[in-house]
């Protein structure tokens, strides 16, 4: 058996991502990922969680386009009292 292909410079080699979108959809695809997740919700959450977490980078984004400071409500409001 020859080894699997080295990832790219990307992080993910494309032949891995068709080999198993082809074995996914071999196995029933949306429907039968379902079926799976019906009986095995813990697993099937555990893995949603993973797929849709933040990167760090993605999670602090934001803060690159807006210069708007964090404040708590109560020193918002405070802010507001100083400025009237």
């Amino acid at each position: 058996m020859s080894r699997p292909p080295r990832p790219t410079a990307a992080g993910h080699d494309a032949d891995a991502h068709d080999i198993f979108h082809a074995a996914f959809e071999d196995l029933g695809g949306a429907e039968g990922l379902m079926r799976w997740a019906r009986n095995n919700p813990a697993q099937f959450y555990a893995l949603y969680a993973k797929r849709i977490a933040p990167t760090a980078e993605a999670a602090t984004a934001w803060a690159v386009f807006g210069d708007t400071p964090l404040l708590t409500e109560a020193e918002w409001s405070e802010r507001a009292r100083t400025k009237a």
